[in-house]
């Protein structure tokens, strides 16, 4: 049997064991940035009320209605500011619990 005894072979071996390690953690946390925004909402109803809205006038055929609310879903969600605006800041309580004031609020 042929086992990576040679120095071209470990070294070979080491970097694939490396890359494959990097891609994964890439692929898991790769976009992180882009989804904080997402992640982070307050309250999602309003956004919600008008994904419903887009889909109820498309059910009833009432195209002219379901592209304007499709362009304000669209204009909400490329905005950041307005997002926040309109969702609210997200209220978390920190993990840990019982002793001190180790609460976080976005405000």
């Amino acid at each position: 049997m042929y086992y990576c005894t040679t120095p071209g072979g470990v070294v070979a071996f080491y970097i694939a064991v490396v890359l494959t390690i990097g891609r994964f953690l890439r692929t898991a946390f790769g976009g992180a940035g882009a989804r904080v925004v997402y992640d982070e909402m307050g309250d999602t109803a309003t956004v919600r009320e008008l994904c419903d809205g887009v889909y109820l006038a498309r059910a009833e055929g009432d195209l002219r209605r379901e592209h304007q609310l499709f362009i304000e879903v669209v204009t909400l969600m490329r905005s950041p500011e307005t997002l926040l605006q309109v969702t609210g800041p997200h209220h978390r309580v920190a993990a840990g619990g019982g002793g001190g004031g180790d609460k976080t609020k976005q405000e």
